[in-house]
Protein backbone atom coordinates (compact mmCIF):
# COMPACT_ATOMS: atom_id res chain seq x y z
CA UNK A 1 0.00 0.00 0.00
CA UNK A 2 1.21 3.15 -1.34
CA UNK A 3 0.44 6.98 -1.72
CA UNK A 4 1.87 9.43 -4.19
CA UNK A 5 2.69 12.15 -2.57
CA UNK A 6 2.07 15.80 -4.12
CA UNK A 7 1.42 19.25 -2.78
CA UNK A 8 -2.48 19.63 -2.22
CA UNK A 9 -3.62 22.42 -4.23
CA UNK A 10 -7.19 20.99 -4.85
CA UNK A 11 -10.26 21.92 -3.49
CA UNK A 12 -12.84 18.38 -2.69
CA UNK A 13 -15.76 18.41 -3.48
CA UNK A 14 -18.17 15.96 -1.37
CA UNK A 15 -19.32 13.28 -4.48
CA UNK A 16 -20.97 10.86 -2.34
CA UNK A 17 -20.57 6.85 -3.29
CA UNK A 18 -22.68 7.58 -6.23
CA UNK A 19 -20.26 10.03 -7.95
CA UNK A 20 -17.20 7.78 -8.00
CA UNK A 21 -16.31 6.12 -10.88
CA UNK A 22 -15.24 2.22 -10.91
CA UNK A 23 -13.63 0.35 -13.52
CA UNK A 24 -11.40 -2.90 -13.88
CA UNK A 25 -8.62 -3.78 -16.16
CA UNK A 26 -9.05 -6.73 -18.64
CA UNK A 27 -6.84 -9.35 -17.20
CA UNK A 28 -5.26 -12.76 -18.49
CA UNK A 29 -7.50 -15.28 -16.43
CA UNK A 30 -4.70 -16.11 -14.17
CA UNK A 31 -4.61 -12.44 -12.71
CA UNK A 32 -7.35 -12.17 -10.46
CA UNK A 33 -9.13 -9.56 -7.77
CA UNK A 34 -10.18 -11.57 -4.85
CA UNK A 35 -13.12 -9.39 -3.84
CA UNK A 36 -14.58 -8.05 -7.18
CA UNK A 37 -15.84 -4.84 -8.34
CA UNK A 38 -18.87 -5.76 -6.69
CA UNK A 39 -17.32 -6.59 -3.65
CA UNK A 40 -15.80 -2.93 -3.79
CA UNK A 41 -18.69 -1.48 -4.23
CA UNK A 42 -20.40 -2.75 -1.32
CA UNK A 43 -17.92 -1.82 1.47
CA UNK A 44 -17.69 1.65 -0.50
CA UNK A 45 -21.24 2.44 0.00
CA UNK A 46 -20.98 1.71 3.78
CA UNK A 47 -18.47 4.01 4.33
CA UNK A 48 -19.26 7.11 5.99
CA UNK A 49 -19.55 10.30 3.54
CA UNK A 50 -16.63 12.27 4.37
CA UNK A 51 -14.37 9.32 3.87
CA UNK A 52 -15.28 9.55 -0.23
CA UNK A 53 -13.95 13.44 -0.37
CA UNK A 54 -11.36 13.60 -2.66
CA UNK A 55 -12.32 9.85 -3.94
CA UNK A 56 -13.13 10.34 -7.98
CA UNK A 57 -11.97 6.69 -8.80
CA UNK A 58 -11.54 2.82 -7.99
CA UNK A 59 -9.63 1.15 -10.44
CA UNK A 60 -8.72 -2.92 -9.93
CA UNK A 61 -5.58 -3.49 -12.51
CA UNK A 62 -2.36 -4.91 -13.17
CA UNK A 63 0.06 -2.43 -11.56
CA UNK A 64 3.12 -4.12 -13.25
CA UNK A 65 5.29 -0.91 -14.38
CA UNK A 66 3.94 0.71 -10.95
CA UNK A 67 4.53 -2.73 -9.21
CA UNK A 68 8.25 -3.17 -11.01
CA UNK A 69 9.80 0.16 -10.02
CA UNK A 70 8.26 0.29 -6.65
CA UNK A 71 10.61 -2.09 -4.59
CA UNK A 72 14.27 -2.35 -4.41
CA UNK A 73 16.30 -5.30 -2.78
CA UNK A 74 15.63 -8.84 -3.63
CA UNK A 75 12.99 -9.89 -0.49
CA UNK A 76 10.16 -10.69 -3.56
CA UNK A 77 9.64 -13.14 -6.34
CA UNK A 78 8.40 -12.73 -10.20
CA UNK A 79 5.26 -14.37 -9.75
CA UNK A 80 4.92 -16.88 -13.29
CA UNK A 81 1.89 -15.03 -15.16
CA UNK A 82 3.23 -11.23 -15.06
CA UNK A 83 6.80 -11.19 -13.71
CA UNK A 84 5.67 -8.51 -11.23
CA UNK A 85 7.11 -8.43 -8.02
CA UNK A 86 5.34 -10.32 -5.65
CA UNK A 87 5.37 -12.62 -2.36
CA UNK A 88 4.15 -16.21 -2.54
CA UNK A 89 1.00 -16.74 -0.35
CA UNK A 90 0.35 -20.26 -1.35
CA UNK A 91 1.71 -22.49 -3.92
CA UNK A 92 0.87 -20.87 -7.00
CA UNK A 93 -0.97 -18.08 -5.41
CA UNK A 94 0.96 -14.43 -5.38
CA UNK A 95 0.03 -11.08 -4.05
CA UNK A 96 2.18 -8.62 -5.47
CA UNK A 97 4.41 -6.86 -3.53
CA UNK A 98 2.40 -3.51 -3.64
CA UNK A 99 -1.12 -4.32 -3.25
CA UNK A 100 -2.84 -0.45 -4.09
CA UNK A 101 -2.11 3.11 -4.15
CA UNK A 102 -3.62 6.74 -3.41
CA UNK A 103 -2.95 9.06 -5.84
CA UNK A 104 -3.93 12.83 -4.25
CA UNK A 105 -3.70 14.92 -7.03
CA UNK A 106 -6.27 12.93 -9.25
CA UNK A 107 -8.35 10.93 -6.29
CA UNK A 108 -7.51 8.09 -7.71
CA UNK A 109 -7.22 4.65 -5.84
CA UNK A 110 -5.65 1.75 -7.50
CA UNK A 111 -5.73 -1.95 -6.61
CA UNK A 112 -3.60 -4.59 -8.13
CA UNK A 113 -4.52 -8.09 -9.47
CA UNK A 114 -3.40 -11.17 -7.54
CA UNK A 115 -1.86 -13.86 -9.34
CA UNK A 116 -2.56 -17.59 -10.02
CA UNK A 117 -0.82 -20.38 -11.51
CA UNK A 118 -3.20 -22.44 -14.08
CA UNK A 119 -3.20 -25.78 -11.56
CA UNK A 120 -3.12 -23.75 -8.54
CA UNK A 121 -6.34 -24.15 -6.13
CA UNK A 122 -7.02 -21.32 -3.60
CA UNK A 123 -7.37 -23.18 -0.12
CA UNK A 124 -10.84 -21.90 0.79
CA UNK A 125 -9.22 -19.50 3.89
CA UNK A 126 -6.90 -18.37 2.04
CA UNK A 127 -9.28 -17.05 -0.18
CA UNK A 128 -10.97 -15.74 2.54
CA UNK A 129 -7.74 -13.80 3.66
CA UNK A 130 -7.43 -12.69 0.03
CA UNK A 131 -10.97 -11.07 0.13
CA UNK A 132 -10.08 -9.37 3.55
CA UNK A 133 -6.36 -8.34 2.03
CA UNK A 134 -7.74 -6.70 -0.88
CA UNK A 135 -10.75 -4.98 1.34
CA UNK A 136 -8.14 -3.67 4.02
CA UNK A 137 -6.13 -2.30 1.11
CA UNK A 138 -9.35 -0.58 -0.30
CA UNK A 139 -10.20 1.19 3.06
CA UNK A 140 -6.95 1.67 3.73
CA UNK A 141 -6.07 3.91 0.69
CA UNK A 142 -9.61 5.53 1.18
CA UNK A 143 -8.04 6.79 4.70
CA UNK A 144 -5.26 8.65 2.55
CA UNK A 145 -8.01 10.49 1.31
CA UNK A 146 -9.92 10.95 4.35
CA UNK A 147 -6.28 11.84 5.56
CA UNK A 148 -5.83 14.53 2.85
CA UNK A 149 -9.37 16.03 2.63
CA UNK A 150 -9.99 16.14 6.11
CA UNK A 151 -7.04 16.70 8.45
CA UNK A 152 -5.03 18.58 5.93
CA UNK A 153 -8.12 21.13 4.99
CA UNK A 154 -8.10 21.63 8.60
CA UNK A 155 -4.26 23.13 8.64
CA UNK A 156 -1.64 20.21 8.17
CA UNK A 157 -0.70 20.92 5.16
CA UNK A 158 3.19 18.89 4.97
CA UNK A 159 2.34 15.58 3.13
CA UNK A 160 5.86 14.55 3.48
CA UNK A 161 5.35 12.91 6.79
CA UNK A 162 5.08 9.64 5.31
CA UNK A 163 5.48 7.19 8.57
CA UNK A 164 2.72 9.81 10.31
CA UNK A 165 0.34 9.13 7.73
CA UNK A 166 0.56 5.28 7.09
CA UNK A 167 0.36 5.43 10.96
CA UNK A 168 -2.95 7.29 10.11
CA UNK A 169 -4.15 5.78 7.23
CA UNK A 170 -3.51 2.06 9.66
CA UNK A 171 -5.50 3.21 12.23
CA UNK A 172 -8.58 4.37 10.46
CA UNK A 173 -8.23 1.25 7.93
CA UNK A 174 -8.58 -1.18 11.07
CA UNK A 175 -11.21 0.70 12.87
CA UNK A 176 -13.11 0.44 9.17
CA UNK A 177 -11.96 -3.61 8.75
CA UNK A 178 -13.79 -4.08 12.27
CA UNK A 179 -17.20 -1.93 12.15
CA UNK A 180 -17.74 -2.46 8.20
CA UNK A 181 -15.34 -4.78 6.00
CA UNK A 182 -15.84 -7.94 8.31
CA UNK A 183 -19.85 -7.25 8.02
CA UNK A 184 -19.61 -6.65 4.19
CA UNK A 185 -17.60 -9.62 3.83
CA UNK A 186 -19.76 -12.12 5.54
CA UNK A 187 -22.69 -10.60 3.67
CA UNK A 188 -21.00 -11.06 0.80
CA UNK A 189 -19.48 -13.55 0.43
CA UNK A 190 -20.91 -16.43 3.70
CA UNK A 191 -22.45 -18.94 0.75
CA UNK A 192 -19.04 -19.41 -0.61
CA UNK A 193 -17.55 -20.74 3.21
CA UNK A 194 -20.69 -22.53 4.61
CA UNK A 195 -20.10 -26.17 5.86
CA UNK A 196 -16.63 -25.46 5.28
CA UNK A 197 -14.29 -26.23 8.52
CA UNK A 198 -10.83 -27.92 6.97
Amino acid sequence: MRIEHKTPKEIFIPVGAEGIKYSEEKTVPQLFFPATLNGVKGVMAKLPSDYLNGASHIRLETGGDYIYASRPGNDYVLDPISNRKSIAIEPGVFAPVVLGIYSPGSGRIRLFAYALETKAIIPWRTDLFLKLQMLQTLVHEISHSHDKTQRVARGRWRMDQKNKDEAYADRLASDLMGSIVFPCVLSMYRHLYHGKSD
